[in-house]
């Protein structure tokens, strides 16, 4: 039978579609397949043009605030952003930690007074309250003063479009 006039341009290789029963097309994966064009097509196209592929570099991982502030440190836009979100987490963490030890303290030592008295008085419930109170308020005041993590992204974004070769990645 006869190769019927129709190529496909799979891949950069042109590849004739044959009849039933007259052999296989070349494989469009084959790295060593070479550019075969069909004989009975007149307009089969050209071998496509070699380009060069473009090396990018390697982006450097960066996980937390300190370490971004620390290699944005030579760019004097995004390094006060990232140094100034790195504090914003610092103080978060000191809020929280401080609101959850007092709170803590205050709520432990109610639940003492009750175990050692045998029977629950009003200072130590509202004492008791309070302190629980005052963890979780002070968890999440830490929580929300915090930078989000699209505060993260847009200083990493900053970066790299002002460093293309020397890239970040979240």
């Amino acid at each position: 039978m006869r190769h019927l006039a129709v190529c496909f341009l799979v891949c950069g290789i042109a590849l004739p579609v044959f009849a039933e029963g007259e052999g296989v097309p070349t494989q469009p994966n084959d790295p060593g397949a070479a550019y075969k064009p069909c004989p009975t097509c007149p307009t089969c196209p050209a071998p496509p043009a070699t380009v060069e592929k473009q090396v990018l570099p390697h982006p450097f991982y960066v996980t937390d605030w300190q370490r971004l502030a620390e290699l944005t440190r030579e760019d004097n836009r995004v390094f006060p952003l990232a140094d100034a979100y790195a504090k914003k987490l610092d103080n978060a963490y000191i809020v929280s930690g401080i609101g959850i030890t007092l709170g803590g303290g205050v709520a432990l030592l109610n639940t003492l007074s009750r175990l050692m008295n045998d029977h629950w008085t009003t200072n130590t419930k509202w004492g008791l309250a309070g302190g629980l109170s005052a963890t979780v308020l002070s968890a999440l005041m830490g929580w929300t003063m915090a930078p989000s993590h699209d505060d993260f992204y847009t200083v990493v974004n900053t970066w790299n479009m002002r460093n293309p070769t020397h890239l970040l990645a979240p």
